[in-house]
């Protein structure tokens, strides 16, 4: 407990669809990215919340990504960009990943060409990016990516996540309570100017 005798809880990443996208490295979080998905998914965790008669705790934040690039995603502009969106990215990007996930599934369990062509990688095993973005250099510098994920649960509804790496500047913490303190993992929020997170609302551009 704090000095206030809240509960103190350390914010998790957010449970998906994709199975492999459920346990991470300690310098990775899953979060929900944008109006829509982050609405749907957080009245949908409420509602299970009351269910189980369970308490249902929400944390907001925002990432400093500075100058975010307008235009296509190609591998010149990636190199120093911080926030990028998969489906921001130029169609001969996405086909360089689609290929790179695919020489990783053959070298991990022989995947054949066939089984490979009737699924999309990009948005079935979007837990391949976590070693795109630790074995490509051009994607180093890449603070929050947001990647498309088939909601299978919702007959492959798309949905779009955000992976935020530890090295993220973070700041803006909102929370939806008053009697827990919810805190990030550590090694995150390294730049935050106060670790307290606010009461309030939902941030403008929500990582939730």
């Amino acid at each position: 407990m704090d000095d206030k005798k809240r509960f103190v809880l350390t914010a998790a990443s957010v449970p998906t669809p994709i199975s492999q996208l459920q346990v991470l490295p300690s310098n990775y979080l899953v979060a929900l990215y944008g109006f829509r998905d982050a609405l749907e998914e957080i009245s949908r965790r409420r509602m299970d919340a009351r269910t189980m008669r369970a308490d249902f705790r929400q944390l907001d934040f925002d990432v400093d990504v500075g100058e975010i690039v307008m235009d296509l995603i190609d591998r010149e502009k990636l190199r120093s960009a911080k926030f990028v969106n998969v489906r921001r990215m130029k169609a001969s990007l996405q086909g360089e990943i689609r290929q790179q996930f695919a020489d990783y599934l053959k070298k991990d369990g022989g995947a054949t060409d066939e089984a490979l062509g009737r699924q999309n990688t990009i948005t079935h095993r979007p837990d391949l990016f976590i070693r795109l973005l630790n074995d490509d250099p051009d994607f180093a510098g890449i603070d929050v990516l947001v990647v498309p994920v088939a909601d299978e649960a919702a007959h492959g509804k798309m949905r779009q996540v955000a992976l935020v790496r530890s090295s993220a500047h973070i700041g803006n913490l909102v929370q939806d309570t008053q009697e827990d303190y919810l805190v990030l993992p550590q090694g995150f929020g390294r730049s935050l100017s106060s670790n307290n997170a606010k009461i309030g609302s939902k941030a403008k551009n929500p990582l939730a």
